[in-house]
């Protein structure tokens, strides 16, 4: 990196003569670095609408409590108070809803309730099933949810990368103009 700035420095110093009162000769010769602007600018914008066109798509955007509990919330174990078959099938496998309650860190003994699809193979389990993590907001104890059931991360999240890397591509296009523009 440093090399990099060092040869573009010697290499304007070198164009310019070492006489820097006037830059008008680093940039005569670069008519196509406006319009490298402009398709970096579009570029960004394009890919910003795409990936949030996605991630409405994927589901992303539609759980903000997700996201407090994920960055807000507390972990805690949950007793399994009972459970009960709410009569929908995913793909063959049940739907059930759990009744637990949970003590949070106030000492204070919070009731909840959420559905889960069970496998077929897990449905024996159920009895011996006491205890479950689940998480919940410490300023607002109703809203719980076990730990498994949390949504992924947003898919919109890598935008941040594929923006960086882009970045430095354009800027890597853009020095290599500038250079090869450059008097000799």
């Amino acid at each position: 990196m440093s090399y990099s700035i060092y040869y573009l420095f010697t290499a304007s110093d070198k164009a310019l003569q070492s006489d820097w009162s006037n830059l008008n000769p680093l940039f005569e010769n670069n008519e196509s670095m406006p319009v490298m602007g402009v398709v970096f600018l579009v570029t960004l914008l394009f890919q910003y609408g795409l990936f949030k066109s996605l991630g409405r798509l994927t589901g992303s955007g539609k759980k903000t409590d997700d996201k407090e509990l994920k960055y807000y919330g507390e972990k805690t174990m949950a007793t399994i108070l009972k459970y009960e078959d709410t009569g929908v099938s995913v793909n063959d496998n049940p739907k059930v809803k759990f009744h637990y309650s949970f003590t949070d860190r106030n000492g204070q003994i919070h009731h909840s309730e959420e559905s889960k699809v069970i496998g077929k193979l897990e449905i024996g389990l159920l009895p011996t099933m006491k205890e479950k993590e689940i998480i919940y907001l410490p300023q607002n104890p109703k809203q719980s949810k076990f730990t498994e059931n949390l949504n992924p991360a947003s898919f919109a999240g890598c935008l941040n990368i594929v923006l960086v890397f882009e970045t430095l591509v354009f800027t890597i296009i853009v020095m290599a103009i500038y250079l090869t523009s450059m008097p000799a």
